[in-house]
């Protein structure tokens, strides 16, 4: 299952994720602007992401603030994306699945968007279904892609559907 990076209070997140968006490099004043929020509430963010390691003041200019290590920038910026994309897909499943009604469903739109919203239930449902229809059509790749895609989304904890999912995708490896 996808976990949030960044495991603090929602405010402080925004606050992370918008300096994100701004650059490797970013200043009080512009995160107070951008989220509209006092300098005390966006100082105690980014005293919360410094006590992460993920921020540090810079030496000799006050007010300014850099990543401690661009590819924690680049973790948090696409935590940004996907916060902002999954809303999107999950909007596109459900427009799917009402049209589903009037018209045959394409099973790897389904199940691609109900993945990219995150929704477990539904993105495993549809994933597992268009991976074996994959597997039944001698397309071992798009199956694989499938599997995971329905295993990214299930807890890491055992169930009966993460076991059915890994031994699909294990035969797939090994035909017999």
């Amino acid at each position: 299952m996808r976990e949030r990076l960044l495991p603090l209070r929602s405010h402080d997140r925004d606050v992370l994720l918008c300096a994100a968006a701004v650059g490797s490099r970013f200043d009080l004043d512009l995160l107070v602007e951008l989220h509209r929020s006092t300098p005390a509430r966006v100082r105690a963010a980014l005293r919360a992401g410094s006590n992460l390691q993920l921020i540090e003041p810079i030496p000799g200019e006050t007010g300014r603030y850099q990543f401690r290590h661009a590819l924690m920038r680049d973790a948090i910026y696409a935590e940004l994306v996907a916060a902002r994309l999954q809303p999107l897909h999950r909007e596109i499943g459900a427009a799917l699945e009402r049209l589903a009604a009037r018209r045959p469903a394409n099973l790897d739109d389904l199940a691609y968007h109900w993945w990219a919203a995150g929704d477990a239930a539904r993105g495993a449902r549809y994933n597992e279904a268009a991976g074996d229809r994959a597997a039944a059509l001698h397309a071992p790749e798009e199956a694989r892609t499938s599997y995971r895609r329905a295993l990214d989304l299930l807890p890491r904890s055992s169930s009966a559907l993460r076991a059915r999912l890994e031994a699909k995708a294990a035969a797939l490896d090994d035909p017999r």
